[in-house]
C-alpha cells in the first residue's frame, strides 16, 4: 500500500512563520535570524482528498517588513518504507504582500490531492468551546494539571494526557509502537537530563478554527509548555493544542 509523506520545503527569515494546514495550525516560529529546512506536513492531513495549505509570514516589529529574495516554499511528495524514496515536487509558490494596518504580512495558500492510507477523526468533528459553561476556568484547570505533571515528571501522565495526538501523529506519519513512543520518551530524557518546566511562562489560551481548538501559547505567540536548561542555555517547546471531544466532553491534546 502506498505511503504518500509530504513534506514543505522553506526558506524564510526574521519573521514570525505561521504554518496551517487544512486550517489546522501546525507551526507558529519566530525566526530571528534565517531558517531552511523541511516540515511534515502528514500531521495536519486527516484522510484523502484535497490537502489546503496557508502560510503567514508576519514582521516580528510594526513597520515596513520586506521579504527577503531568498524566500521561499515547495511541496514535496515522498514514499514513506524503510527510508523516504523521493516521487516528485508537487509544486512551488511564493507569499503575496498583506497589509493588516499594524504590521506588515505576507501569506501564501495553495492545495493539492493526495491518497492517504488512513483516515483519522479531525478537530472538525469537536465541540464548538464557546458554548461551554465556565470555559475559562475549565481550561485554566486544565493546562494547571499539564503544568503540575511536567513540573513533576510524571511521564505516564503526560503519556495518557497526550495520547490522541500521539496515536494520530503514528498514523499520519506511519510510525510503528517503538518509534512513537520514541518521541515522547526524548523529551522525558531531556527531562532527566537537566530541561525543567519554565514556571516564568504566562499561558495564554488562543481561540482557532471557529472556537473548536485552543492553543496555549505565550504572549509573543510561541507554545506555553517550555523546557529550559539553564547550563546548555537550551530550550524545548511542547505545543498544547485542545478540544473536546463530543461523547467524552473533556478536553484532549490534538
Amino acid at each position: 500500500m502506498s505511503k504518500p509523506y509530504y513534506l514543505l520545503e522553506f526558506s524564510v527569515s526574521a519573521c514570525r512563520f505561521i504554518v496551517e494546514i487544512n486550517d489546522l495550525e501546525v507551526l507558529n516560529l519566530s525566526v530571528e535570524d534565517g531558517m531552511s529546512s523541511m516540515l511534515p506536513l502528514n500531521h495536519g492531513i486527516f484522510k484523502s482528498g484535497n490537502q489546503k495549505v496557508k502560510i503567514t509570514l508576519e514582521s516580528l516589529e510594526e513597520g515596513v517588513f520586506n521579504l527577503e529574495p531568498s524566500t521561499s516554499f515547495k511541496i514535496i511528495e515522498y514514499s514513506a518504507g524503510h527510508t523516504l524514496e523521493f516521487k516528485n515536487d508537487i509544486k512551488a509558490f511564493t507569499p503575496d504582500f498583506k497589509d493588516n494596518g499594524k504590521k506588515h504580512s505576507y501569506e501564501a495558500q495553495t492545495s493539492f490531492n493526495s491518497v492517504m492510507p488512513y483516515q483519522i477523526e479531525s478537530w472538525t468533528e469537536g465541540v464548538n468551546l464557546t458554548d461551554i459553561n465556565k470555559l475559562e476556568e475549565r481550561l485554566d484547570n486544565f493546562y494547571a494539571t499539564v503544568k503540575s505533571i511536567f513540573k513533576r515528571k510524571e511521564y505516564v501522565k503526560i503519556r495518557e494526557i497526550f495520547s490522541k495526538k500521539e496515536n494520530n501523529i503514528a498514523s499520519m506519519m506511519y510510525l510503528n509502537q517503538e518509534q512513537s513512543e520514541a518521541r515522547l520518551n526524548s523529551i522525558f530524557q531531556d527531562m532527566e537530563n537537566g530541561f525543567e518546566f519554565d514556571d516564568s511562562i504566562v499561558a495564554i489560551p488562543y481561540f482557532l478554527k471557529n472556537g473548536k481548538v485552543v492553543s496555549f501559547r505565550n504572549p509573543l505567540g510561541s507554545p506555553a509548555i517550555k523546557l529550559v536548561n539553564p547550563e546548555l542555555g537550551e530550550e524545548i517547546y511542547v505545543e498544547l493544542n485542545v478540544m473536546m471531544d463530543k461523547s467524552k466532553m473533556a478536553f484532549e491534546v490534538i
